[in-house]
């Protein structure tokens, strides 16, 4: 095993402050062992004489490799929700704003329609209005339900060919 070349002056240094101060220290090392960094937790304890002095210091270390990578893990799922958390924010934002535009042409219209002559030539005009901003709503609600239904894994997603000039032409 290989001591990471970063720790010697720390090491060093650490065992220098033990000796002198007299006090126990805590540290984290990294070692090389088959090519896989492993980190261990240091705690080294001096061993005084009658008179107090440091005659030899007591090292006992754990390897505390699972717990790092388990942090590593546990970070990174944190980032990643907290990005999927934004994500749906931003989403939910522009939905909103999605959904009262044909909303408000709904509410708006029919109430220009209640307002009308039942003969005005503006009526089918208005009920044409209303119709398509319902459709429109109706289609955002759908593809609202079919996102919610991919994410639950509800929703059986189908591959296939398409042939795009032709989607973009239909």
């Amino acid at each position: 095993e290989e001591l990471h070349p970063d720790f010697a002056d720390r090491i060093l240094s650490s065992l220098e402050y033990v000796s002198r101060s007299k006090r126990i220290v805590h540290l984290e090392l990294d070692y090389s062992h088959n090519g896989e960094v492993l980190t261990f937790d240091w705690s080294l304890s001096p061993e005084l004489d009658e008179n107090c002095n440091c005659i030899s210091i007591l090292g006992i270390g754990r390897n505390i490799t699972p717990r790092k990578k388990t942090e590593q893990e546990l970070l990174l799922a944190k980032e990643k929700a907290e990005a999927a958390d934004r994500l749906k924010s931003a989403i939910l934002a522009n939905m909103s704003h999605e959904i009262r535009t044909p909303l408000n042409a709904i509410v708006g219209f029919s109430n220009l329609l209640g307002e009308t002559d039942p003969e005005s030539a503006d009526r089918e005009e208005f009920v044409s209005l209303i119709n398509r901003s319902a459709d429109n709503l109706m289609a955002l609600i759908n593809d609202i339900i079919d996102i919610a239904k991919i994410e639950s894994g509800h929703m059986v997603i189908e591959k296939k060919a398409v042939d795009i000039m032709e989607l973009m032409d239909g």
